[in-house]
């Protein structure tokens, strides 16, 4: 078992089950993060949204205590947080599931970037599709341009 801790970023998928992040991760101590992006919103919760976000991260840090860890939670942009704690904690991969909107990619690209100069290397999943967008092609391989009925 490595001594190396390794991060899971948890973000729209906050499950322990089944969860790609976390299994990628086995064998080694991990910190697990939720960031609030709040300065960074790709879109803006809601009083509702924000009500079920509150209490589903309280029933995941239950969970996650209950098996022995520690859910952090913390407010701010990933971009600059992700790195900060790589670095503090020397960490040396770095898990998550995918985003597919085009400012998460972008970010997430980014982030990816940055922890690979520190030394970490990130890995992401899919954690929420049945089929990557860019695994549904047509017979020659290109994207589907034209949508019929089912």
């Amino acid at each position: 078992m490595s001594q190396t801790p390794a991060i899971v970023w948890l973000r729209d998928d906050l499950r322990l089950d089944d969860q790609p992040a976390l299994a990628a991760s086995a064998g080694r101590p991990v910190l697990i993060v939720y960031v609030l992006e709040e300065t960074e919103t790709f879109r803006l919760l809601g009083g509702a949204s924000r009500w079920w976000l509150a209490r589903s991260l309280a029933s995941l840090a239950d969970d996650i205590a209950a098996i022995g860890g520690r859910l952090d939670i913390v407010r701010g942009r990933a971009e600059a947080i992700l790195p900060r704690i790589a670095q503090a904690c020397g960490a040396r991969e770095a898990f998550w599931t995918r985003r597919y909107g085009a400012s998460q990619i972008a970010v997430d690209t980014r982030i990816k970037a940055t922890l690979l100069v520190q030394g970490c290397k990130a890995s992401s999943f899919n954690g929420q599709l049945l089929r990557e967008p860019w695994e549904v092609v047509t017979r020659e391989g290109a994207p589907f341009r034209v949508f019929s009925a089912f």
